[in-house]
């Protein structure tokens, strides 16, 4: 499992490109995950960026956890040994309404289950 406190957030949504960034500093990073989602309904596709490695991963994403400071990402079992995790838990500043937005609106009609 990979974890880290993340008090950096960015969400953006730039020519119809949702991402989602969480670090451990907002300027020089050492820990960070980066989502993003390309497309529309079933057309989409979601990436998965951590630090530990220079690949982009795609539609890795099993399900994602919200609750009050904490974000939990599990990955999709046939995925684990790729991406060398089987769950990235960040820790959050706390309760971060942009985020949850965010969240909703990558992940909408989408195969990856949603717990907000």
């Amino acid at each position: 499992m990979k974890y880290f406190h993340a008090p950096s957030i960015r969400c953006t949504d730039e020519d119809n490109v949702l991402t989602i960034g969480l670090a451990d500093d907002e300027f020089d990073p050492i820990d960070f995950v980066i989502l993003s989602r390309l497309g529309e309904g079933e057309y989409a596709r979601f990436y998965l960026s951590i630090n530990d490695n220079d690949i982009e991963f795609e539609n890795v994403i099993e399900s994602i956890h919200l609750s009050f400071d904490t974000l939990t990402l599990n990955i999709l079992p046939k995925e684990q040994e790729a991406v060398d995790y089987k769950r990235i838990q960040v820790e959050l500043r706390d309760d971060d309404s942009e985020l949850k937005r965010y969240l909703k609106r990558m992940f909408k009609s989408s195969h990856v289950e949603l717990k907000l």
